[in-house]
């Protein structure tokens, strides 16, 4: 039981490392009548986002540091629950900050170039209920979501699967280290 907190944090931190490897290798989606800007605007997000991730990463293992803390009676529980209250209003208010500068690089390069339907439309038997990317010819893992912020698994690629499950396979032997450990 002493070292849930620490698996904890490892567990996050693994996590964490597999989101930024998403974002670095997943395949880009530009539009077609203007792919060098596009694929700038592209790089520049990436770059924010993998920024935003490092930064909730710490801030997490931060969090579950505080919550050890607590747990062994260090630090009074209030100021570990101010911490990760603190951790969540951030998360939530850098999601919404890192949505809306997205949204508004794409507002300004439709406005640049025009808006193009075919970029989507090319893909569209390849989601299943618009969030499920399915498609084995495709070699990507990782894909850019339709819309919104953020990257999904191809579900066409067994490498795909794996890497959905893993996360769950982790906790669920983090769980039995700590049941009966």
């Amino acid at each position: 039981m002493v070292f849930v907190f620490n698996l904890s944090q490892l567990f996050v931190t693994i996590i964490f490392i597999m989101v930024q490897e998403a974002i670095i290798r997943s395949k880009q989606n530009l539009n077609i009548q203007s792919p060098k800007i596009s694929s700038e605007q592209n790089k520049v997000i990436r770059y924010k986002q993998g920024i935003f991730v490092n930064i909730i990463s710490i801030l997490l293992v931060i969090s579950i540091s505080f919550i050890q803390l607590s747990f062994i009676q260090v630090i009074d529980s209030m100021i570990s629950e101010m911490v990760f209250f603190g951790t969540v209003l951030i998360v939530i208010v850098g999601a919404v900050m890192l949505s809306v500068k997205k949204q508004a690089m794409e507002r300004k390069l439709e406005s640049n170039i025009g808006k193009s339907e075919i970029v989507n439309s090319v893909h569209d038997e390849h989601w299943k209920g618009g969030i499920f990317y399915v498609n084995k010819e495709d070699p990507a893992i990782f894909v850019e979501q339709r819309s919104g912020n953020g990257f999904t698994i191809n579900l066409g690629r067994p490498t795909g699967w794996f890497l959905l499950l893993l996360p769950f396979i982790f906790g669920f032997t983090l769980f039995l280290f700590a049941r009966f450990v």
